[in-house]
């Protein structure tokens, strides 16, 4: 039996370990596009606020359990000839499968604003994303979204004296996520760890100057 699983994010990487250890005499293949075995998400703060290298995020597979192509993008699923169809390097090729398992996760949402191409402007999504933002974070930081994770880049970043701000568009943080007081003890908290909480607070343009 062969099985091959598109993308190895958490649900990608999950499924490919499960499979190898409900079958261990198949063939697990999995394709990803990214450049890292894997990476902790939820880490990424810790690397912005310079608790962790970011080095410390990779992970390994076990080696003769799983093949993992990194750098590899699939384009097309062949579904009458059970194959996938990827690019690697700039070279076209093609796996087989008896099971296929589609776990190519998310894409972050970014607000249809002016200004979103600048310099200095990027998401905190992944290992490539926030090596990015290492390179041109400065010291006065806005984080536009109260989820946990705009939460836990404001509270890592105000560790390290910058000046921060966090804004929500919605009246309180992790709308929908928490009760309202428990929200509200989230927001004293990150005051009291000098953060500039704006709630009810939408981004509408962003400026800059030179291209930053």
């Amino acid at each position: 039996m062969q099985y091959v699983v598109v993308g190895h994010g958490t649900a990608g990487q999950t499924a490919a370990a499960v499979l190898k250890k409900v079958d261990p005499d198949s063939e697990v293949y999995v394709i990803e596009k990214g450049n890292y075995v894997s990476n902790h998400p939820c880490a990424l703060p810790m690397v912005l606020g310079g608790r962790l290298p970011l080095e410390a995020l990779g992970e390994s597979v076990p080696k003769g359990r799983i093949n993992l192509l990194l750098g590899a993008r699939a384009e097309k699923i062949d579904l009458n000839g059970k194959r996938v169809i990827f690019n690697k390097d700039g070279s076209v090729d093609e796996l087989p499968y008896d099971k296929l398992i589609l776990a190519t996760g998310l894409k972050p949402v970014f607000p249809k604003v002016e200004g979103m191409d600048l310099e200095g402007v990027g998401t905190v999504w992944d290992i490539e994303t926030v090596r990015d933002l290492l390179k041109v974070i400065g010291n006065k930081v806005v984080v536009v979204g109260g989820s946990a994770t705009g939460i836990e880049v404001a509270a890592e970043l105000a560790k390290t004296g910058r000046d921060v701000m966090l804004i929500e568009a919605l009246e309180q943080l992790m709308p929908g996520k928490i009760d309202p007081p428990i929200s509200s003890a989230i927001a004293r908290a990150l005051t009291g760890m000098g953060v500039k909480v704006m709630l009810k607070t939408r981004m509408e343009k962003l400026e800059g100057s030179g291209g930053k």
